[in-house]
């Protein structure tokens, strides 16, 4: 038993050392897609990544954003997906993933772009925030 709580000890430990995602947003603007976050506790965080997904099975990385690192703010990131013009009906996933210090990766989570309908929606892991937003 003792074995089994200092595993699970352990464990809380290396998830919470991840980044707190408080909000994660996806806009269509003049053929561009700009996604929005903020993070809240950053803890031995490298890097963000950032994939898009045409089906949201197979997910391709469009992006890399470097964390701030240790962080106990409110810290907020952009990044920009240029390649919208091509995608003028349909749906486009996008999914945030974080990636410790330690080379550890954790889905963090995902975006629905429905240009069609013009709108967007929250799926996925860990949401903090459902965004429903019109674009």
């Amino acid at each position: 038993m003792k074995t089994i709580l200092t595993l699970l000890a352990i464990l809380f430990i290396h998830v919470s050392s991840f980044s707190q995602v408080t909000s994660f947003s996806a806009r269509l603007k003049n053929d561009k897609i700009n996604l929005n976050w903020s993070t809240q506790g950053e803890k031995d965080i490298s890097h963000f990544y950032v994939e898009k997904s045409y089906d949201g099975k197979i997910y391709k990385q469009v992006g890399v954003v470097f964390a701030f690192g240790n962080e106990t703010e409110t810290m907020n990131y952009p990044f920009t997906d240029k390649d919208a013009s091509a995608d003028k009906t349909g749906v486009i996933y996008f999914r945030l993933s974080t990636i410790g210090n330690d080379g550890n990766a954790a889905l963090l989570q995902v975006r629905k772009i429905n240009i069609g309908n013009k709108s967007n929606e929250a799926l996925g892991a860990n949401n903090s925030e459902q965004d429903s937003d019109k674009i």
